[in-house]
């Protein structure tokens, strides 16, 4: 049985689904394929390696701008265009005996009480809702 070679890329087209995770790296190989198989002046004079590097390069760029718009004194959300929306939302404080609606009776109970917290919440738009009914 022949060795895999580690430095191998996923050869894959863009109408194939993906069976597995893929790591960082391997989603940053996968990526440099995919550029590197457009037939593009942009692209023509770069070598794998600097591709590597641009891509990595800018995976670390998106989780930085994700990161910094939906944290604490930030924009509160991040929208990737039409493929899905990061939001922060806030959770208010409830003092202990506060009567809240039970949802399974519908009656006002008095709260356990919780305190504030903060929740990322991510919503699929457009393009992520055609993928997963298998329209692109």
């Amino acid at each position: 049985m022949p060795k895999k070679n580690k430095r191998t890329r996923p050869m894959v087209k863009r109408s194939e689904t993906l069976k597995n995770k893929l790591t960082k790296s391997q989603l940053t190989a996968y990526l440099v394929n995919y550029v590197e198989n457009q037939e593009d002046e942009i692209t023509a004079n770069i070598t794998s390696r600097d591709m590597k590097k641009l891509i990595t390069a800018t995976m670390d760029g998106l989780t930085d701008v994700i990161q910094k718009s939906i944290r604490p004194g930030g924009i509160g959300t991040f929208i990737l265009s039409k493929t899905f929306k990061v939001s922060l939302r806030a959770k208010k404080a409830i003092k202990k005996g506060t009567m809240v609606r039970s949802p399974a009776t519908g009656e006002m109970v008095p709260s356990k009480g919780r305190p504030a917290s903060k929740r990322v919440k991510m919503n699929p738009l457009v393009n992520l809702k055609k993928a997963a009914a298998g329209e692109i």
